[in-house]
């Protein structure tokens, strides 16, 4: 298991899989020193990786962290494991905790220059949040682009950056906002006589085909 995990490309596909929730109920259920530093270093090697910090959090590793440390240990990696699995998963709550609020706020359909918008961490660790449930929130900013922002042109704008954000940091972003008739919809946008809406739109275009320049050019 401890050689499994540094293989980086399958680390990045473990959240697909049972391992983590494995991993952590067998954290649970020994006491046995060498077991558990072996646990903590294969988790340790998983972090960071596409949505495995957030299946390590709802596998309640968290609290058994918190046990962990409590305990006094002989080996010198189990405390610098738990030292690290704690630093990067406190970290991770906050931008779970962000996107909550984040989709709380697209689903009211009224957006606001928010810090979270413009956060590079945000968007790559969250991106593939918006496809989540068929596409919901991805489609909702597309009903704010066709809704006209409920007459409010900041809507329009921050939405537009939004979606620009989806296709720069998510691996297949522009094939899906094509898929989905979004891409038509900003370019709509770029005439908008609001000049906020417009710069967006333009914006959010040349995001998608930067983005899909630089994919290309890494295959």
């Amino acid at each position: 298991m401890f050689n499994f995990a540094f293989l980086q490309e399958v680390a990045a596909q473990v959240a697909d899989s049972r391992l983590i929730p494995s991993v952590v109920e067998t954290l649970k259920t020994v006491s046995k020193e060498k077991i558990v530093r072996l646990c903590l270093s294969t988790l340790r090697n998983l972090l960071d990786k596409p949505r495995n910090n957030e299946q390590m959090i709802d596998a309640g590793l968290m609290r058994m962290l918190n046990i962990l440390s409590n305990k006094k240990w002989g080996d010198e990696d189990i405390i610098d494991d738990l030292k690290t699995l704690n630093e990067s998963l406190a970290k991770n709550i906050v931008v779970m905790s962000s996107f909550d609020t984040y989709k709380k706020e697209i689903l009211s359909g009224r957006l606001e220059w928010s810090p979270v918008h413009k956060s590079d961490r945000f968007w790559r660790e969250n991106n593939g949040k918006l496809e989540d449930n068929d596409y919901q929130l991805l489609l909702m900013l597309k009903d704010i682009l066709t809704s006209g922002g409920a007459g409010n042109p900041q809507n329009l704008a921050i939405a537009c950056f939004d979606l620009g954000e989806f296709a720069r940091y998510h691996p297949r972003g522009r094939v899906v906002l094509q898929r989905l008739d979004i891409k038509m919809e900003i370019m709509r946008l770029m005439t908008h006589e609001n000049p906020e809406v417009k710069k967006e739109a333009l914006y959010a275009i040349q995001k998608m085909m930067v983005h899909n320049w630089e994919y290309l050019s890494a295959k």
